[in-house]
């Protein structure tokens, strides 16, 4: 569906970790910003715990590689869906082969559907 044509140093793929293990000695991991995955997932349809890219410290690009949808969420950043500005918090629909790259140094959230 997707490829990582530039990955940032911290590109992770995240859900909303686990929140009944910690008696076990299990931390509860998951997205540094778990409201801004469950945000991205809200807005495509998707399981709020669903896991999704999140990302840090740096830029990078992703390339669809068909149809679907897409959501950032969390901290602003300096992102744009084939050389246009790609505002945050909205669904957006790229074509096969849009490039979207982000220039963010802040944690992002990315969440897709089908």
């Amino acid at each position: 569906m997707i490829t990582v044509v530039k990955a940032p140093a911290y590109l992770t793929v995240q859900d909303c970790g686990r929140t009944h293990g910690r008696a076990a000695g299990v931390p509860p991991g998951g997205a540094m910003d778990v409201f801004a995955i469950s945000a991205a997932n809200a807005m495509v349809g998707n399981d709020a715990g669903a896991a999704g890219l999140e990302w840090a410290l740096g830029g990078g690009s992703i390339r669809f590689e068909r149809d679907c949808a897409f959501a950032l969420a969390g901290a602003r950043v300096g992102a744009s869906l084939d050389g246009k500005m790609s505002p945050p918090a909205q669904l957006l629909t790229p074509a096969p082969a849009a490039r979207f790259p982000s220039n963010s140094s802040l944690a992002d959230g990315f969440s897709m559907s089908r």
